[in-house]
């Protein structure tokens, strides 16, 4: 025998019988226990000096290994090769058995594992290779045909192994096990039976092993991933993308109503996301083409878990079933229920993203991915509020919850108070930030780049406009103005969907009696019901709703501070809100793009309405600076829209407004009352007043530079208007109002026509075209109401559709131009009770009369008959009486004073003042005091008395003006005043044309219109001159006149006085109760309010 033959004859090894084909050692049986011992105390020295013996041993100890942690053999009676496992169940693998034996050897080795552990996971049925096939043993570990499932099994033995074996064993298997479990993703599942191994992969962390084994699991993921890292076998995208997919397949799946079993898949991703290398990984699976649509952004894991909504497509209302039959509370517990899975939704987003943002180079991915993300959808705002936004472009509930999460990767830097240290944290200047040259480096800002290219609050020239910010910008300052970009395209058209549905619901609300609650009308309210509940719900999630409002205060506080100054540095301090502009140009401001301040603005509106309202004090007080500040001064806000918007905002913090109490009269004048409380507390009290008034006139402004519709000014002015009624009852802001217009009294022919002046004449101009315009509705109401009653609609087919569609046109039409024109001669009431001069003034007085006179001659004369559509009063909400009432106490406000201006006043008036005027109204609010509607006691017999007496003392000056009248009919044209036809008594010359008019002719015309009304030039009252040569000489005229007269009018006088139909001696207390039935059509009367 060779040496090399000798060295390796292990016929004398004791283990030499355990192999087949090796003689065993010719040993006597009293030996056999000493050499068991010897082994014992020697089996170490043994292994490391005598070679042979080590391969034997080592060959048993790798084959027993082996087969524990693989559980496969190639041994039919693996028994007799392993002592320690005779309980366990093994595959044993055919072929390479077959292979084993030509070369005599029945266990197996390192060398051999590779192909063994190959052929395991290629057997389609292990169980059909069972041994020893003995049903009582466990056998589902071993016959496991999941391949990554049966792999970490095999990881978790080896973890799990206690025997004492070499570690370069342990990392020899484990090695081939993440080699494997590598393969079986990167190769087709055709190679595995069609196996789908990445979903397999999730199902192992997320379900089977995720409780008992977490730990050793996760030991495994860490494990995995960094042997991929270094594998030079596939990318990292070949191996994770496929993960990826599988994650977002599953989460796809599930249902909002059960958003935390997505929990697990969170955590899994989260384990992923181990170091940056995985998050950059994880933010280039998101990644997409620049031209790819909107909604692709929802095909990704981010996108399958921010899809989860309650705002499903409008045709779907399956959570909420038939709301009509639910009770308060159970619909109360759905909502609460569907608010807590909303919560769980964009909370599991932002664990994955708070993950990967740990990362400086992950951030600026994250950030451009949402700015792709805008782009793509930036036109998802344009959308219709009737359909959801499917289509090119992501989804209403995709777009909320991002809004949410970005809002919660903000909260830390928003949810405490302000600070000046926040504050200037954020750079302006990024929305003007200087593009880079390069188009390339300018694609990859994305719509950070189109910044340039917004709307901004306020606009400077160019020269005036600081240097922005060169990218890369500071992650905080991209994250916050990307935040407000993505809650603008979010909460913008969701909350137009929600003004749609309530309409919806609204006009379904008419409908009901017309449809007699039938079992069809009552689905489709239904649907309608839950629908609108969807949406809510969505809008209403509390943890959405409060970084909402601390994201959009800090950025409220952040505006307010740049409205003052342009200072930005370590000296700077936050600015207190004030109302007087800066001095000096707001170059900071003018960076802020407009879409904050809409965003702000819709917000609130829509919490006030629609949630439950609740907002701190402070961060209140916080809004209502914002809102006074910004409103005041076009300066601040170009847009007068915005600064209208503000005004409503301003007025629905005062109070939550609950559109369910609106009806109820006690309940309007309790809101009026906690409104009142409100500006109490309100921030920039001393201002408030002139920040709304000053609204107010700008709002005109705009209407003639066609940035505001004619009709849609007045649905601005509409909360001005009730801000002030209510201001009016304080006495801290009535006493402010009364010094703007003493103000504008002492100045009203400056060259800057005081704003309270433009208020005044804005007001008498809108009451007067909006209750001409609803008396002309009401009229063509009327008409069109008595031919369908002829049965004229009747014959003509098809064609009474179009005809019931214009009455309820002109029903709208009415009831919006009667609910302002009520509010406004209200509004008028309430000023004049405090407020004379102005009014009385002669740019004034005489417009004021006629108005006044005009409309009571259409409430109380023989015209009213025209108003005669009682069964629409209430549908239109003319409210006839409360207009009596009020021009009546506006026409006593005024003359308790000035009742002979005013009186003189009212006989200039030819138009609508005839004798009978005051006695008819005298007539009918003796009707209104006997009447048991709210009114009734605020039309007292002062009032009526009042009336009566002013009535006489129009009639006394009437005769008087006609008596003069007839004395200057032959007055020379040039005492006339060429606009008015009427005789001057303060001519005054036009710098610019020469004209020479009366001075009040003038002031009335410049308060509308700044030009010369001869040549149009810019003309202001300070630049006309008096006419004194002429005024003298008018006036000395005049004098010859009235020597001549020599006709006394007491006689008319006291005619005109026992005219007046009050009836014969009738006590006071008599008057109190009205005069007996009157023979006079009092139908427009008659169930107005």
């Amino acid at each position: 025998m060779s040496d090399f033959e000798d060295a390796h004859n292990i016929s004398d090894n004791p283990f030499a019988a355990l192999f087949s084909g090796i003689p065993a050692p010719s040993v006597d049986e009293s030996s056999q226990a000493t050499s068991s011992k010897a082994f014992s105390e020697q089996a170490v020295l043994e292994i490391e000096s005598s070679k042979p013996v080590n391969h034997a041993l080592d060959s048993y100890r790798v084959n027993e290994y082996i087969q524990k942690v693989f559980l496969f053999t190639v041994a039919e009676d693996h028994r007799d090769y392993s002592s320690d496992v005779s309980d366990n169940v093994f595959v044993l693998l055919p072929q390479l058995k077959e292979s084993l034996d030509l070369l005599g050897q029945t266990w197996i080795d390192f060398e051999h594992l590779e192909e063994a552990l190959f052929e395991r996971l290629l057997l389609e049925q292990p169980s059909q290779h069972l041994c020893p096939k003995d049903p009582s043993i466990n056998s589902d570990d071993a016959s496991e045909t999941n391949v990554v499932t049966y792999l970490c099994g095999c990881y978790n033995r080896v973890s799990k192994e206690t025997s004492d074996v070499p570690e370069s064993w342990k990392s020899s298997i484990i090695d081939k096990i993440f080699t494997n479990c590598l393969t079986c993703l990167l190769v087709p599942p055709e190679m595995y039976a069609g196996q789908n191994c990445p979903a397999q992969f999730v199902d192992v962390f997320t379900s089977r092993f995720a409780c008992a084994s977490s730990d050793v699991l996760l030991e495994f993921l860490n494990g995995f991933i960094e042997f991929a890292q270094k594998s030079e076998d596939g990318s990292l995208k070949e191996v994770f993308f496929p993960i990826f997919n599988a994650v977002s397949t599953i989460i796809s799946s599930i249902h909002v109503t059960v958003s935390q079993t997505m929990q697990p898949y969170i955590d899994f991703l989260t384990a992923l996301l181990k170091d940056e290398k995985m998050c950059l990984l994880f933010l280039e699976y998101h990644s997409l083409p620049e031209k790819t649509l909107g909604k692709q952004f929802q095909n990704t894991i981010l996108g399958r878990i921010l899809e989860k909504s309650t705002i499903l497509p409008d045709s779907s209302n399956e959570l909420f079933f038939k709301p009509s039959q639910s009770g308060k509370a159970e619909l109360q517990r759905q909502e609460q229920n569907l608010k807590v899975s909303l919560g769980k939704v964009f909370m599991s987003a932002y664990d994955l993203i708070k993950r990967v943002l740990a990362y400086t180079s992950c951030a600026k991915k994250f950030h451009a991915w949402l700015s792709h993300c805008i782009v793509a959808n930036k036109n998802r705002a344009t959308l219709s509020g009737v359909h959801s936004a499917e289509g090119d472009f992501a989804s209403d509930g995709f777009f909320l919850n991002l809004s949410a999460l970005c809002l919660k990767l903000m909260h830390k830097f928003s949810m405490q108070h302000p600070t000046t240290e926040k504050v200037l944290k954020i750079d302006p200047t990024y929305c003007k930030m200087v593009l880079p040259e390069s188009a390339e480096e300018r694609d990859e800002l994305g719509v950070r780049s189109s910044f340039r290219e917004e709307t901004f609050v306020t606009s400077l020239p160019e020269d005036a406009l600081p240097i922005g910010t060169r990218p890369p910008c500071e992650p905080l300052t991209e994250m916050f103005f990307l935040t407000h970009k993505i809650f603008h395209l979010a909460f913008y058209r969701i909350n137009s969907r929600l003004q749609t549905m309530l309409a919806q619901l609204r006009r379904l609300e008419q409908s009901r009696q017309n449809n007699n609650n039938s079992q069809a009308w009552l689905k489709k309210f239904d649907e309608a019901v839950a629908r609108f509940f969807a949406v809510r719900v969505a809008l209403n999630e509390p943890l959405f709703t409060t970084m909402a409002i601390d994201f959009l205060k800090t950025s409220a506080v952040m505006l307010c501070h740049y409205a003052q100054t342009n200072a930005r540095n370590e000296d700077t301090n936050l600015q207190k809100p004030q109302v007087p502009l800066a001095e000096v140009q707001l170059r900071l401001l003018s960076c802020f793009p407009e879409i904050i301040v809409q965003n702000i603005s819709e917000f609130t509106v829509y919490n006030r309405r629609f949630n439950e309202g609740h907002i701190e004090p402070s961060v209140l007080s916080d809004f209502q600076a914002f809102f006074i500040m910004f409103m005041s001064y076009k300066e601040r806000i170009s847009n007068p829209h915005l600064r209208a918007k503000l005004a409503e905002c301003l007025e629905l913090t005062l109070a939550h407004d609950d559109f369910e109490t609106r009806s109820d009269l006690m309940a309007a004048r309790r809101l009026d009352a906690k409104k009142a409380e409100g500006f109490k507390s309100m921030p920039l009290r001393d201002q408030a007043s002139f920040a709304i008034i000053k609204l107010f006139v700008d709002i005109e402004q705009s209407v003639t530079g066609d940035e505001i519709l004619f009709e849609q000014k007045f649905s601005y002015r509409s909360p001005m208007i009730k801000m002030l009624d209510i201001m009016w009852t304080i006495p801290e802001f009535r006493e402010s109002i009364k010094k703007l217009a003493k103000e504008a009294v002492d100045n009203i022919e400056a060259a800057n026509v005081p704003v309270f002046v433009r208020f005044v004449n804005l007001l008498l101009n809108d009451s007067i075209f909006l209750l001409d315009e609803a008396m002309q509705y009401i009229a063509q109401i009327r008409n069109m109401d008595r031919e369908r009653e002829s049965g004229e609609w009747a014959r003509l087919g098809l064609g009474a559709m179009q005809r019931e569609a214009n009455l309820r046109q002109l029903i709208h039409m009415a009831k919006f131009h009667c609910i302002m024109a009520t509010d406004i001669v209200h509004s008028l009431r309430f000023i004049t009770s405090g407020i004379q001069d102005l009014f009385v003034h002669p740019t004034f007085v005489d417009r004021v009369a006629s108005m006044l006179n005009h409309f009571l001659k259409k409430l109380v004369g023989s015209e009213r008959n025209s108003l005669a559509v009682k069964s629409r009063f209430g549908e239109i909400e003319f409210k006839a009486k409360k207009l009596v009432k009020d021009i009546c106490y506006i026409y006593i406000n005024l003359s308790d004073q000035h009742s002979q201006q005013l009186s003189s006043a009212i006989a200039r008036d030819g138009r609508s003042y005839s004798p009978d005027l005051f006695p008819s109204a005298v007539e009918v609010l003796y009707k209104i005091s006997t009447s048991t509607e709210e009114v009734q006691g605020e039309v007292t017999a002062e009032l009526i008395e009042k009336i009566r007496l002013l009535g006489q003392s129009a009639q006394t000056a009437v005769d008087q003006q006609q008596a003069e009248e007839e004395d200057i009919t032959d007055a020379p044209d040039e005492y006339l005043d060429p606009i008015m036809s009427i005789l001057m008594t303060d001519p005054v010359v036009l710098p610019s044309s020469g004209a020479t008019v009366d001075r009040s002719t003038i002031a009335r015309h410049l308060l509308t219109d700044q030009t010369d009304p001869f040549n149009r030039q810019p003309l202001t009252m300070d630049q006309v001159k008096p006419n004194v040569e002429l005024r003298e000489e008018i006036e000395n005229w005049m004098q010859s006149k009235r020597a001549k007269v020599n006709v006394s009018i007491k006689g008319r006088v006291e005619a005109v006085n026992n005219d007046v139909r009050r009836p014969e001696n009738t006590s006071n207390s008599e008057v109190e109760q009205g005069p007996g039935p009157l023979e006079i059509d009092y139908s427009p009367l008659d169930n107005l309010d």
